[in-house]
């Protein structure tokens, strides 16, 4: 289980671009910011370029496809650290969702938020899982 997750975080710049877009992604439900929302969406789109060179480095040089696996569980990792707080902050507070509190279909555009993980992690999951294709069709063992 250690090798595991010594495994999992040995890309240690992976690591802190998706533990960084974690803490801001939560940051912003304390600030509302636009620029938050900016940085996140850069940080996780650099997390994800990272992980595209790191697995095909990993590929070129164990030619296994472990990375990919890797970098998928991190991502929902992280993405459903991110779920689990939304639920009770955003979908579940009277004061976002306005149908839990008067019964109209009305709601907080920032209940949108609540969606971000779920998306992020089938969009990086899909990428990660075309690079890894692309490592074992292109790259000759």
């Amino acid at each position: 289980m250690k090798n595991w997750i010594n495994r999992l975080l040995e890309n240690k710049l992976y690591s802190y671009l998706m533990i960084g877009y974690m803490i801001i992604q939560l940051s912003t439900l304390l600030f509302h910011s636009g620029i938050l929302f900016l940085t996140y969406e850069i940080i996780f789109i650099a997390a994800i370029l990272i992980a595209i060179i790191w697995i095909f480095k990993d590929y070129k040089t164990n030619r296994t496809l472990i990375t990919v696996g890797l970098t998928t569980a991190l991502n929902f990792i992280v993405n459903l650290i991110l779920t689990i707080v939304y639920i009770p902050t955003l979908i579940l507070n009277p004061k976002i969702n306005w149908a839990l509190e008067n019964g109209g279909g009305e709601s907080d555009p920032m209940i949108l938020l609540a969606f971000f993980p779920g998306v992020h992690f089938i969009v990086a999951s899909i990428i990660f899982l075309i690079c890894g294709l692309i490592c074992w069709l292109m790259i000759k063992k």
